[in-house]
């Protein structure tokens, strides 16, 4: 893989940047919790979502062979036994771990005029103070409140006086 892999570095998973318009959401953490719960209930609300992986890039990987359908496979066991299986797309994923990918990270805002909601999902041993994902954490939501602007606001995307987590 690639340093320019856009599953490292939070290009769009169509291969059309017009996608990044359309994103309202992005998420810290790439464990199987956030993606069967979190995800799911953002695409509910609607918009499309990038996740961030925090360190390695096994995800990232992963959506690499799921081009150009840009989903991953959730499996639901209903109340009868029966499985069933949902496919969520995503519009960009990357991770963390490699500089490339948290550099291109931390410019994500400026491309998301809609973004609404961030979603962090860190098991027991990510939340520390001052851990690497608090502080990715903070520093994206920093790049947020830089380009802050009243027209972002009218529209309904994060400002400097809302921050969902």
């Amino acid at each position: 893989m690639s340093a320019a892999d856009p599953t490292i570095t939070f290009e769009s998973l169509t291969g059309d940047d017009d996608i990044f318009q359309n994103v309202a959401s992005v998420c810290i953490g790439t464990g199987r919790f956030l993606r069967a719960m979190l995800v799911p209930a953002l695409a509910e609300i609607g918009g499309e979502t990038i996740l961030a992986q925090t360190r390695g890039s096994s995800f990232p990987q992963y959506m690499s062979t799921r081009c150009p359908e840009r989903s991953y496979e959730v499996d639901t066991v209903l109340q009868d036994g029966r499985v069933m299986t949902s496919l969520l797309p995503i519009a960009a994923c990357g991770t963390l771990g490699k500089p490339e990918g948290r550099s291109a990270f931390m410019k994500l805002p400026q491309r998301l005029p809609n973004l609404t909601f961030i979603g962090l999902g860190l098991t027991e041993a990510g939340i520390e103070h001052n851990g690497r994902s608090i502080l990715d954490l903070a520093e994206f939501l920093y790049a947020c409140f830089e380009v802050d602007d009243p027209s972002r606001r009218r529209r309904g995307g994060i400002s400097s006086s809302q921050t969902f987590c």
